[in-house]
């Protein structure tokens, strides 16, 4: 236990590779942590789940992600009906039901706009990059 505290101290990111050699990373610093799960035959890393089959390589690392950027935080900035989201990250927009919904996405300088003018009344979970949040629409 004494040596995977230290190893963890030493730590930057918690990659995994799966078997068709993509590569996904996630930070580890003092102020963000990875929540691992494993359950079901299933890793869950924060909002994405692996089979453990589709896993080839599970480690953790000093080095920091592809992007050499050890943690950013998404602010997003609501404006009418219209989400700013100040980086260019994979977007999704959930039902409570956990149903993915259609909304338009457009990019803008130094971000991208998501429009949530479509969207009915009600509770909506919004995926960011590594960032989730809820919004709800009146």
């Amino acid at each position: 236990m004494l040596l995977l505290s230290a190893l963890l101290m030493q730590a930057r990111s918690l990659v995994l590779t799966l078997n068709d050699g993509t590569k996904a990373y996630y930070p580890i610093t003092a102020a963000q942590r990875p929540v691992l799960c494993f359950t079901d035959g299933k890793l869950s890393v924060e909002t994405q789940s692996y089979f453990f089959t589709d896993i080839r390589e599970f480690r953790v690392s000093d080095e920091d992600g592809p992007t050499g950027i050890r943690s950013t935080e998404i602010r997003p900035k609501m404006k009418g009906n219209r989400l700013w989201i100040d980086t260019e990250v994979k977007v999704a927009v959930y039902d409570a039901g956990g149903r993915k919904q259609s909304v338009d996405i457009e990019k803008a300088a130094g971000g991208q706009i998501v429009s949530l003018a479509s969207l009915l009344p009600g509770l909506y979970i919004v995926h960011a990059g590594k960032t989730t949040f809820k919004y709800v629409k009146k």
